[in-house]
């Protein structure tokens, strides 16, 4: 981004250049671990990246189709836009194979993925000159792979049914796109609306640490979606609004 210092390490982001034949092999299995998830349902349908048919603008009307049918409740609604640090980069490979062994997935699966995300060596090249010496990886699924998507949407999915959120008669709601989340609560007064959201916010955060994921403040944004304010409204409510936050 433009905005970013480019000579900062923390605004670098390494891709992962791997050979054709490794790509190929990925491809193949992705379209494996993919049918998995279809048929088992894995992936929430409130999660719109890597579906048939699926793209950002579902997500967004299914975002803009939430906030009128609440509005034409006379609710307010409250969202909270949730960005991971580094989401890719941070995931605990572990965990991972943990989740996926809960999920039933067959082993000899189970056991390709684990051979293709445990230890994969890498050299650097920056400015064509390549690094004299190799590096782990540890931690982390690569940005450049072909199937780091669909692991990150899988270990990322259990969010997305927790909390009561997009159940019949709740007014929590959550809308993904890969490692972008809005959540949402609706109601009637800015304060209820407010610490719900809160609420929401502080045991989402507490799941994304409990998996070795960080939440990334600066890049978080509130927003309050109300209908068009009445002039005589009390002033304090009016302030409310306007320093709506969490």
């Amino acid at each position: 981004k433009k905005s970013n210092q480019p000579n900062s390490l923390d605004n670098l982001r390494p891709i992962s250049l791997l050979p054709t034949i490794s790509k190929i092999l990925e491809r193949v299995i992705n379209k494996s671990i993919l049918l998995f998830c279809e048929n088992n349902n894995i992936i929430p349908d409130c999660q719109f990246d890597l579906k048939k048919k699926h793209s950002t603008v579902h997500a967004i009307n299914l975002l803009i189709s939430t906030v009128n049918r609440c509005l034409n409740e006379n609710e307010i609604v409250g969202a909270c836009l949730i960005d991971l640090k580094k989401a890719l980069d941070s995931v605990w490979l572990e965990a991972l194979i943990f989740k996926l062994d809960k999920l039933n997935m067959p082993v000899e699966m189970l056991k390709i993925i684990y051979n293709m995300i445990f230890g994969k060596k890498f050299i650097t090249n920056i400015n064509n000159v390549e690094s004299k010496k190799t590096f782990e990886i540890t931690r982390g699924l690569q940005q450049g792979t072909v199937n780091s998507p669909t692991l990150f949407n899988i270990f990322n999915s259990s969010i997305l049914n927790l909390f009561e959120v997009n159940k019949e008669n709740s007014s929590l709601y959550a809308i993904a796109f890969a490692d972008d989340l809005i959540i949402l609560t609706a109601g009637h007064s800015i304060e209820l609306v407010q610490q719900k959201l809160q609420d929401l916010y502080v045991k989402i955060k507490k799941f994304y640490n409990n998996w070795n994921l960080e939440i990334n403040p600066s890049k978080c944004e509130t927003i309050l979606f109300r209908n068009p304010i009445n002039p005589r409204m009390n002033k304090g409510i009016r302030k409310g609004w306007r320093s709506f936050r969490i």
